[in-house]
């Protein structure tokens, strides 16, 4: 249970960190490239052939959007964590989808990784030498 919740955590303050930054370069780079600050020289874009802006916009539009599954990943993790205790199954299965989310998305997010992984995992298992609750026979001498 705490192994999800934890997991869940760490992927979505990843996410808001890559969401976060992307969004700080959409408001900064624009002043950047201003002729002010870098002069005349750098503001002459008729001999690029390529528009800045635009793939500028396409870089942040894919760091919002990995941001995003990361983020999904974490809000997986987290609420799988969650259901631990009514609804294993399920809960193993959000955070083993999680987990893998994770992992494919964001290659240096190992811990948010393991910690879901384990967490699918541990949430799978039921304590099989818990005893018995006493169960009451009408025929029993």
């Amino acid at each position: 249970m705490i192994l999800g919740i934890l997991g869940g955590a760490i992927a979505i303050l990843i996410a808001l960190i890559i969401i976060g930054s992307a969004l700080f370069f959409t408001a900064a780079v624009p002043v950047l490239m201003d002729s002010e600050f870098y002069g005349e020289e750098y503001n002459n874009y008729d001999s690029i052939d390529f528009n800045v802006e635009k793939s500028f916009g396409f870089v942040i539009a894919f760091v919002t959007s990995y941001g995003g599954g990361v983020l999904l990943s974490g809000i997986l993790g987290l609420t799988g964590g969650l259901l631990v205790p009514k609804h294993n199954v399920l809960a193993a299965v959000l955070m083993l989808l999680g987990s893998a989310i994770t992992l494919i998305l964001f290659y240096y997010g190992i811990i948010p990784f393991l910690l879901m992984l384990l967490g699918g995992i541990f949430a799978l298992v039921t304590d099989n030498n818990a005893p018995a609750k006493p169960t009451f026979d009408p025929n029993f001498e």
